[in-house]
């Protein structure tokens, strides 16, 4: 069965959604692969990142940990990696 998948970076995991990560290539794999990446404007306000600092393809929510909640609100599944 298809699935519709989304990732949540909060805390000191949006660094890895930098255009310099090390993880860069890893989510640019999950983007075009059609996986929802999405960083937190609150965790980008507390490490000083801009919207331009980002990945491309990189939503950004107000908070991360509402966008989670909103979503099992929604019945999604909510994994913590």
């Amino acid at each position: 069965p298809e699935a519709q998948i989304e990732v949540v970076f909060h805390q000191d995991a949006i660094k890895g959604l930098t255009k310099d990560s090390e993880y860069k290539d890893a989510i640019r794999e999950l983007l075009s692969k059609g996986i929802g990446v999405m960083a937190c404007r609150n965790s980008m306000n507390a490490f000083s990142l801009k919207e331009e600092d980002l990945l491309g393809n990189v939503k950004v929510v107000k908070s991360g940990v509402a966008e989670i909640v909103r979503k099992q609100a929604e019945g999604w599944i909510y994994l913590r990696l």
